[in-house]
């Protein structure tokens, strides 16, 4: 009798412990706070309409005032803010982190720094940064 009344009590607990964990998964996933993504960043471009030609007489000047349009480009930020020509490894950076930072593959960074052991980078390292391959998919 004290066997079943044990195995009940722990199939009680289990199925308590269970309960709570599925709640905890509910919650997290309802009230998940998605990361921010960098919007698209307006630019205003002031296209020039005025070609110049060459006439033999003068031109005669305008009375009415030339007005160059204005045209509002939705420019995305690029993936990287820094220039592309070297980087300081910073304490926890792999080569493969970099790589993945700068949008490059792990080949075309080893291969730009062929004096780097890619196992063994210490904070303070330089790292030359290519320019990415036009054809390589991402």
């Amino acid at each position: 009798m004290t066997s079943m009344r044990r195995r009940n009590q722990l199939i009680a607990v289990l199925v308590a412990e269970l309960a709570g964990v599925a709640l905890l998964v509910l919650l997290f996933l309802l009230f998940r706070v998605p990361p921010a993504a960098p919007g698209p960043v307006p630019v205003a471009l002031a296209l020039s309409t005025s070609i110049p030609t060459q006439t033999s007489a003068p031109a005669k000047p305008s009375t009415t005032p030339a007005i160059a349009p204005t045209v509002l480009v939705t420019a995305t930020p690029s993936v990287t803010a820094v220039p592309l020509s070297d980087y300081t490894v910073a304490d926890g950076d792999t080569m493969w982190g970099i790589a993945v930072n700068f949008n490059l593959t792990l080949d075309e960074l080893v291969a730009a720094n062929p004096d780097i052991n890619p196992d063994r980078l210490y904070p303070g390292d330089v790292v030359h940064i290519p320019a990415p391959a036009a054809s390589t998919w991402r």
